[in-house]
């Protein structure tokens, strides 16, 4: 009963009312203390809150501030456990479904433009066997640090599953999900050099892009659709970008090659 009492509270008045619960107790208790030494009334009720305050009160709320502090310690701890991917230290696929998803309904309310990357890490089954799963791990640990590394403070980055990842870009346009994608290439390539040799890691991405009079999806449509891109990106060499492109009737892709630049004028955004 008392600890449903206190969970109802919540932490910040359950503080507020030990604390005054340790200042009324304490009060009547150094009265009496200085009426004994022989100090007035007057300058007795003076000098109570002064002790209360700066004295007992401390003395009296620190194991509780203490444990408290603890407590909040170790539910943000137990939370990132909970929503995060333990090898790569990104959100774990139902933690970014449930993030994004929150996003997406409001971005699209808003008509905010927003981009979803879709990424695959290329012949990984390979890797895999040449290096073996240990170093294979490694190397998803360091794929998952690049993320980290470039995604801005709002862009949400998920591991979707295996050497899948996931990235929501907010307020971001066709432009900047070709800038945000070629940092990606360019850091991958960069960790591909082992102890072992040379294994020419590389990743593929697939992007969907939204414009503001664009019509409202479900964050599983448009995972699909950026996933339908990434096939195109594999299907079209690997180690490359393609982008989702809805015409008036099918879906059409554009890809970009780590490399290359698409045309301004030649790549549209479903």
């Amino acid at each position: 009963m008392i600890r449903e009492y206190f969970e109802q509270l919540g932490p910040t008045r359950t503080l507020v009312l030990m604390t005054l619960a340790a200042t009324i107790g304490v009060a009547p208790i150094i009265y009496i203390g200085l009426r004994i030494t022989g100090l007035t009334v007057i300058s007795s009720y003076f000098l109570i809150p002064i002790f209360a305050t700066f004295i007992v009160l401390p003395i009296a709320t620190y194991p509780l501030i203490n444990l408290l502090f603890k407590t909040f310690s170790q539910e943000r701890t137990n939370y990132h456990l909970a929503t995060h991917d333990q090898l790569t230290n990104l959100m774990t696929r139902s933690a970014f479904i449930s993030s994004a998803d929150s996003y997406l309904n409001l971005a699209q309310r808003k008509k905010s433009p927003f981009a979803i990357a879709f990424l695959d890490v290329d012949n990984f089954k390979q890797v895999n066997d040449k290096l073996g799963h240990a170093r294979g791990d490694v190397l998803l640990r360091e794929i998952g640090q690049v993320l980290n590394t470039i995604r801005r403070k709002s862009d949400m980055v998920g591991r979707y599953g295996g050497d899948e990842f996931v990235i929501l870009l907010p307020e971001t346009d066709l432009t900047g999900a070709e800038s945000f994608t070629d940092k990606i290439h360019q850091a991958v390539r960069k960790i591909a050099l082992t102890d072992q040799g040379s294994i020419n890691l590389s990743v593929s991405i697939g992007v969907i892009t939204r414009r503001r009079d664009n019509q409202y999806m479900t964050l599983e449509g448009l995972i699909d659709q950026a996933d339908q891109a990434l096939y195109m990106a594999k299907s079209d060499g690997r180690a490359r970008t393609a982008f989702y492109v809805r015409k008036a009737v099918a879906a059409d892709f554009k890809q970009k090659g780590p490399n290359q630049h698409c045309p301004s004028n030649s790549a549209k955004t479903a």
